[in-house]
């Protein structure tokens, strides 16, 4: 019982502590390894609340968000940030993190547009609960979506042939629509006549074991090496 309160104590002291800290005195001793990293983590997502919701409050109906996601993204931010060593004193960490946190957002967003297919938007008058209240739905422009992956697709084709280039490889050429499918048919036909070959080249063993197959199989012998042992 005396373990459990001094452990009590200790909690509410070092919480107590973490409160007086400013925002950058807070970040900076986490990255000094000061503060216990879920209980400062914490902390800084309890005050930085306003901005993390008055930011996601334009993903929700995207992404089909709650208040848990928002806040879960936010710790996941913090704690890259912290590992990662990414403020630099200067700016107000709040002004630091609310823009990290929105380009965060607008990578999952991209993300989340190059995985799925484009939705339709609704008309909502107001919001009953977490529920909208829809009147209308319309479509909106689907450009900037094609664009925006027709780009990602260039990029990450030049990202890639970088690769190859480093690892000392050739560029490898682009080929449309009918030159994939007519390799796959190559691909095809050259597999099938691989194995008509080993068949003619292997037939009298091939005959001999399924005649020694058949014997087992006959005499009840047989064991199915294919399936580990287990008997026919």
């Amino acid at each position: 019982m005396l373990v459990l309160v001094r452990f009590l104590k200790i909690a509410i002291g070092t919480c107590g502590d973490l409160e007086t800290l400013t925002n950058e005195a807070l970040y900076a001793s986490l990255v000094a390894n000061e503060t216990p990293l879920s209980e400062g983590l914490e902390v800084l997502v309890h005050r930085l609340r306003p901005i993390i919701f008055n930011i996601a409050r334009d993903y929700r109906s995207i992404l089909s968000w709650d208040d848990s996601d928002a806040l879960q993204e936010a710790r996941i931010l913090l704690w890259q940030l912290v590992i990662k060593h990414r403020y630099k004193p200067g700016a107000p960490f709040h002004t630091f993190f609310s823009r990290c946190y929105r380009n965060r957002l607008n990578n999952l967003y991209r993300d989340y547009l190059l995985r799925n297919p484009v939705r339709c938007g609704s008309v909502t008058l107001g919001w009953e609960g977490h529920q909208p209240i829809i009147v209308g739905v319309v479509k909106f422009n689907s450009d900037y979506v094609e664009r925006y992956r027709a780009a990602q697709s260039v990029r990450n084709r030049r990202l890639y042939e970088k690769r190859r280039a480093a690892a000392g490889k050739k560029p490898r050429e682009v080929l449309t629509g009918d030159q994939k499918a007519a390799r796959k048919e190559l691909a095809r036909k050259r597999a099938a006549e691989r194995a008509l070959s080993w068949q003619r080249e292997n037939r009298e063993a091939y005959n001999r074991r399924q005649a020694e197959i058949r014997r087992e199989k006959a005499a009840g012998t047989f064991v199915d090496r294919r399936r580990k042992g287990a008997a026919v």
